[in-house]
This record gives C-alpha cells, sequence and structure tokens, in this order.
C-alpha cells in the first residue's frame, strides 16, 4: 500500500496507440525497452540493457531503422519452440521475441505484427511507476500501475466499457491514494 500512495500521484500515463516502445529501468539499474500492444502484450524486448537511458531510446531508432533490412531471423530453440531476433548492421542482436512459439509461421506472423507497429510507436520513457490502460480479451478497458522495473504496484480491479472511464478511475486514485489512511483487518 505505502508503494501505491507513494507512487500514484506522480506516474505519468503511457498509452499504447496501438502500440509504443517503453523505456524503463529493470530491477538490475539498467535501462531498457519493449514494445507494448495497447491489450498489455509485449511484442518485442531489448536484448540487453543500457547502462544510460538515451542508449535505450538510441537502440529504439536502430530497432525502426533496421526493420526493412530482412535483419529477422527465426530459429528454433533449445526446446522445440520458434523465436526471433533482430540483429543491427554490426550482427548485434538488438531486440527478440521474449517468448517462444509453437509453430515457425507464428514467430514469422510476430515479426509481421514488428514490421507493421514498430515504425509509428511513440517511444515512452517511465519513471519509477506509470499507470497503463489497456483493453483485455473480453474488450473491457482496464488499467494497472506498474514499477520501472515492470512489477505490477496496483491494478483497477474492473473492466470499464470505455478507455475515459478507466483514466477516470486513475485519476480518482492520484487524487486519493497519497492521503489515503491504511486500515488494516
Amino acid at each position: 500500500m505505502e508503494s501505491v500512495k507513494r507512487n500514484a500521484d506522480p506516474a505519468s500515463y503511457l498509452q499504447f496507440d496501438p502500440t509504443s516502445f517503453e523505456i524503463y529501468r529493470d530491477a538490475a539499474g539498467e535501462w531498457r525497452f519493449r514494445l507494448v500492444h495497447k491489450n498489455g502484450n509485449i511484442l518485442a524486448a531489448a536484448s540487453e540493457g543500457y547502462t544510460r537511458r538515451r542508449d535505450a531510446k538510441r537502440a529504439v531508432e536502430t530497432v525502426r531503422d533496421t526493420l526493412d533490412d530482412d535483419r529477422f531471423e527465426v530459429y528454433e530453440d533449445n526446446r522445440g519452440e520458434y523465436r526471433w531476433r533482430l540483429t543491427a548492421a554490426n550482427n548485434e542482436v538488438i531486440a527478440t521475441s521474449g517468448e517462444g512459439y509453437t509453430d515457425r509461421g507464428a514467430a514469422e506472423e510476430a515479426v509481421e505484427r514488428i514490421q507493421e507497429y514498430a515504425p509509428d510507436a511513440d517511444a515512452l520513457d517511465v519513471g519509477f511507476a506509470a499507470f497503463e490502460v489497456y483493453e483485455d480479451a473480453a474488450e473491457q478497458w482496464r488499467w494497472r500501475l506498474r514499477h520501472r522495473n515492470g512489477n505490477l504496484i496496483a491494478d483497477g480491479g474492473e473492466g470499464y466499457s470505455e478507455r475515459t472511464a478507466a483514466q477516470d478511475g486513475i485519476e480518482s486514485v492520484k487524487r486519493n491514494a497519497p492521503g489515503a489512511d491504511v486500515v488494516e483487518n
């Protein structure tokens, strides 16, 4: 509860429309990026952490610049799952799927989604925490407050039929959480 009280008011909004690159600091203190869809799915992730935020931002630009260069590789890992990776001109891996797919076709479709969404995706910086508004599988709008390391601090607990209602819920939390009393049962 203390984390919500401390982080809710200064937290920024992350709006994925339909995707955005999220630039954040991980648990080890390194800067990373991930391409996130408005449904909350992570489509791509940095293959390494960076010591400086601007290096993570540069890596996002490298991803955008590399999309059309046929530098995606779909491969089968040692568990029999298919994955993809994107390499820069110097042959260093700069982004990965982060998850495995049961067949090659699904991994290739994931590459196509990256090529479709990444060029227009905004780069969003996460301070200590940020609110995400997303649409779930039931087409309900929800919010969650995430720490910059990706850990969930809080979620709205209910779905809304409209995005603006979820945003109103966030505004209520931002207004009320910092001074709220903690009641123990």
